[in-house]
């Protein structure tokens, strides 16, 4: 009987640590959906979302010390992702981001400024398509279980750094949104 009730423990706990893990995994793959480079444009009046994988964002972010604070980024434009293969492809041709002259598209920070509490504002340089401009781009931090984020949003136009032609079928605005564990 002793024997019994302990076989019935051991195989207790083992399922209780099997459906720990399993929650923690869950949890931290949650965690993970947060890092993100996306977009979102209007194409013949429809919003076409899109992101792009296996970039490398470095973040550097000491609030008390903003002149030793930094965002370098490099983001492969290969890795594109709208859902549509066909469309993907088409992206990477010569009138847009040209992958096989300018594959990647690069950001670094010159100066951080804080806005808020937690908001702060970085102003550098943006490289699309061989295209150099100064931006100021408008983030916050956020905690969330125990994870520091960056997270931003702000817009670009496409035409500024010759992805794409004016067109009625496709707006010039392209709306950016970044979420970054750091």
């Amino acid at each position: 009987m002793y024997l019994g009730n302990f076989k019935f423990f051991y195989i207790m706990v083992l399922l209780l640590l099997f459906q720990v893990n399993t929650v923690m995994g869950q949890s931290k793959d949650q965690l993970e959906e947060l890092s993100k480079v996306s977009f979102q444009i209007k194409s013949f009046g429809i919003n076409v979302d899109g992101t792009f994988q296996n970039y490398v964002i470095q973040i550097e972010m000491d609030t008390l010390s903003l002149e030793d604070s930094y965002i370098h980024a490099k983001i492969p434009v290969s890795t594109i992702e709208t859902g549509i293969g066909k469309r993907n492809k088409h992206l990477l041709e010569k009138k847009y981001f040209s992958e096989t002259e300018y594959p990647d598209i690069f950001y670094e920070s010159l100066t951080i400024t804080r806005s808020g509490k937690e908001t702060f504002i970085a102003s550098g340089l943006i490289t699309i398509k061989g295209v150099q401009q100064n931006i100021s781009i408008p983030f916050q931090l956020v905690t969330e279980s125990n994870h520091r984020y960056l997270v931003a949003e702000f817009e670009l136009n496409r035409l500024d750094f010759g992805v794409g032609t004016k067109n009625w079928t496709m707006s010039d605005v392209v709306k950016i949104a970044v979420s970054q564990e750091f």
